[in-house]
């Protein structure tokens, strides 16, 4: 499979949040009953990762059908340092969402 990958900033975001939504409710399909994973509840936090400036996206097709995608965009001044686990955020924060393919 040959992928298209397609960068996006916070300019494009309103034409393209419908992809990134059924991406999600594909890959969560099972669990949108679920508060948390919810596609409102996702829905608003794409809201509150995207409100600052500096947000990215790479959505990645096969032909014309998306298939995945990643994001990201700069912590606030005063999260900057953050750390998850055992390794060091610096400056980022990201969320990667592709649903499961048969091989």
């Amino acid at each position: 499979m040959i992928l298209d990958l397609r960068h996006c900033t916070d300019g494009e975001l309103p034409g393209i949040r419908h992809v990134l939504l059924d991406v999600y409710a594909e890959v969560y399909a099972g669990q949108l009953h679920v508060p948390f994973t919810s596609l409102e509840r996702f829905d608003q936090r794409l809201t509150n990762h995207s409100r600052g400036t500096g947000w990215e996206a790479v959505i990645g097709y096969a032909g014309t059908e998306a298939v995945g995608y990643a994001y990201a965009a700069p912590l606030p001044e005063d999260r900057a340092g953050l750390v998850r686990g055992d390794r060091r955020v610096q400056g980022q924060r990201a969320a990667l969402h592709q649903p499961a393919r048969p091989a």
